[in-house]
C-alpha cells in the first residue's frame, strides 16, 4: 500500500512538515491549493482563514 501524505500550507510551515513526514514514510506528498488565495499578511490573513473556519466553509480547490 502506498502512502500519501496531503496538506495545505499558508506560510511554508505545513509544507516543510509534511515533506519531513512524506521522507520519513518514503511517501508521496500532495499540496492543496485553493482557486480564491487568503490574503498572506497582516490582519486579512487571519481574519478571513479564521472566518472561513467558524463558517466550515471549504475552499474550491485547484484540480
Amino acid at each position: 500500500m502506498k502512502t500519501l501524505v496531503v496538506y495545505y500550507s499558508q506560510s511554508g510551515n505545513a509544507q516543510w512538515m509534511a515533506e519531513r513526514i512524506a521522507s520519513a514514510l518514503s511517501a508521496d506528498s500532495l499540496r492543496l491549493v485553493p482557486k480564491k488565495a487568503y490574503p498572506e499578511k497582516g490582519f486579512g490573513k487571519f481574519f478571513f482563514g479564521g472566518g472561513s473556519a467558524v463558517m466550515k466553509e471549504a475552499p474550491e480547490l485547484e484540480p
